[in-house]
């Protein structure tokens, strides 16, 4: 019985870390702009796009990037629609492997 019960705490403890560890990483599609979505309990939102632009950071060779404020973004009508950018439905994008 102790083993049984040893065990499964154990089990529980991990379940438990690897929840608290999980953070949200995808894109979505507002309008005509790309934005990747990065966070858990506090979100961050980057612009992305493959032609350069005054003031935005270089990532790589292929696209640059530039943090969007907070702010602009609520909560959406749904889960298929999660975000609003300043008024404007977003989508997420599918995962592309």
């Amino acid at each position: 019985m102790k083993k049984l019960l040893f065990t499964v705490s154990v089990a529980a403890l991990f379940l438990a870390t690897g929840a608290a560890q999980a953070t949200e990483n995808y894109f979505m599609l507002c309008g005509d702009k790309i934005i990747n979505v990065y966070g858990h309990h506090g979100y961050s939102f980057t612009q992305i796009s493959a032609k350069r632009k005054r003031g935005w950071h270089q990532e790589g060779d292929s696209y640059y990037s530039q943090e969007l404020p907070t702010q602009a973004f609520r909560d959406g009508p749904s889960d298929d629609l999660p975000w609003l950018f300043r008024g404007q439905k977003c989508r997420r994008l599918p995962r592309v492997d």
